[in-house]
């Protein structure tokens, strides 16, 4: 991954993200004029199911989670402190279930001691990018 964000942008540019899709090389669509400026580069890429890869994007060299476990595990919050002297590299890695999915936290989970903590709900990845664009925390929006 290392080796990929160090190409000339010319290269890096071959990986581009269309316009009307997540995946490739780019930073954040701006949707709003309140929208949180974050300029950092991505390389977005599906990983699963196999027939979802697009190949072309993939570079020659290269949290439902805490929703599910009703608060169990906890989802941290990426944030980055800029060094001048380092450069940084983070690596994301995300689940995403179909869209029409239903997520809520699993039945087990759930007790008289640990009441259910978040709503069901379909589409997470669209309520957190959102919240990411606006500045807020997609679990405090799902949170019962």
């Amino acid at each position: 991954m290392k080796e990929f964000f160090a190409l000339p942008v010319e290269e890096k540019q071959k990986y581009a993200r269309d316009p009307a899709d997540l995946e490739g090389y780019a930073t954040d669509p701006i949707l709003s004029d309140e929208q949180v400026i974050d300029w950092s580069k991505r390389l977005f890429l599906n990983l699963l199911p196999l027939d979802s890869r697009k190949l072309k994007l993939w570079p020659e060299t290269p949290r439902r989670i805490q929703i599910m476990s009703n608060g169990i595990f906890k989802s941290p919050l990426h944030r980055v402190t800029a060094n001048a002297r380092n450069e940084r590299i983070s690596v994301a890695v995300f689940y995403l279930p179909d869209t029409t999915t239903e997520i809520e936290p699993d039945e087990r989970l759930i007790t008289e001691e640990r009441p259910q903590m978040y709503r069901k709900l379909k589409n997470y990845a669209a309520i957190n990018f959102e919240c990411f664009q606006s500045g807020k925390i997609a679990l405090d929006t799902v949170r019962l």
